[in-house]
């Protein structure tokens, strides 16, 4: 049984040493390391037109947030430590409240517990659990794949509102489903619930947490996620046990999505098309936004070269 992974996991460490071995061109061309990152985009892009355009891109994004390297949250958003605060507060607020709702509306309870709801509903038949899960996996790599198609053309928040209002729907349905024990309806109940969060709230949630936060933000959120998933699959691993407890639970999911779907309507901002520093100041006060955008970002490395 645990075969399966392990080739899995040493495919992605041959990849990663063989295949996919450079850095992102942008981190290379911020460490001058000019060769190695002209090596990552001929790897990446096939036209030297590509190439150029991307590098344009890199430089512009770059150059916007300092020349001397990366800037910092105090940096960008003010020269005190409580003008940052305020902007970094109000980031972290969104990010953490977006990454709470990601897990609240059960894609990883499903892809982690699909084997045992499908079971709940086989009545002893024990090839439909498998086939289920196969399915799941399947439908959910449908749903990311679906979801880079449109990313750019529709924007995060669009499809964040409409999947989480599809992803609604589907939970309710489920729920009865799993209650009366509909067992096609059930099975094609979880498919959908699968396909519309890997197509809205599960990757967005991790591009609009890139696109707003420095790497120390990213690591803040990506620890919330998984003490909640932990937290989630104690609690389900309770409850997945009856079709009433089944039914219950998928109805939380229903309201906390629910939820997820007025956020995203209320509190998201479209963040496809802007530069880096417009992403990073989107959630601060207007006139910290305005000083922002219009004085240059000095980082700590061009503060030490103008000392020396």
């Amino acid at each position: 049984m645990l075969g399966f992974p392990i080739i899995i996991a040493v495919l992605q460490t041959a990849l990663f040493l063989f295949v996919f071995k450079y850095e992102t061109p942008k981190f290379l061309y911020i460490r001058k390391k000019r060769r190695i990152c002209d090596e990552a985009l001929s790897k990446i892009y096939i036209t030297n037109a590509d190439i150029d355009r991307v590098m344009s891109k890199i430089k512009a994004v770059t150059l916007s947030q300092g020349a001397g390297g990366e800037a910092g949250w105090k940096d960008l958003f003010g020269r005190t430590y409580i003008t940052a605060l305020i902007v970094v507060l109000g980031i972290l607020t969104v990010t953490l409240a977006l990454h709470c709702f990601q897990q609240l509306a059960g894609g990883n309870t499903f892809m982690m517990f699909s084997t045992k709801i499908f079971e709940s509903a086989a009545k002893g038949d024990h090839t439909l659990p498998l086939i289920g899960t196969i399915l799941a996996g399947l439908v959910t790599i449908d749903g990311v794949f679906s979801f880079s198609l449109i990313a750019d053309e529709f924007g995060r928040k669009i499809i964040m509102t409409y999947g989480t209002l599809a992803l609604v729907i589907f939970l309710l349905c489920m729920a009865a489903f799993s209650y009366f024990k509909i067992i096609m309806c059930q099975v094609a109940g979880i498919m959908g619930c699968l396909f519309f969060y890997s197509l809205s709230i599960g990757p967005v949630t991790w591009i609009y947490t890139s696109e707003l936060l420095p790497p120390k933000g990213i690591g803040l959120a990506t620890a919330a996620n998984w003490f909640l998933v932990y937290g989630l699959i104690f609690l389900c691993n309770k409850f997945f046990t009856t079709k009433e407890g089944i039914a219950s639970v998928l109805t939380v999911f229903a309201g906390f999505t629910f939820c997820a779907f007025l956020y995203s309507i209320i509190v998201m901002k479209e963040t496809k098309g802007n530069f880096d520093i417009e992403n990073k100041l989107l959630y601060a006060p207007k006139d910290i936004r305005l000083a922002a955008l219009t004085s240059p970002v000095i980082t700590p490395k061009q503060q030490r070269c103008e000392k020396d």
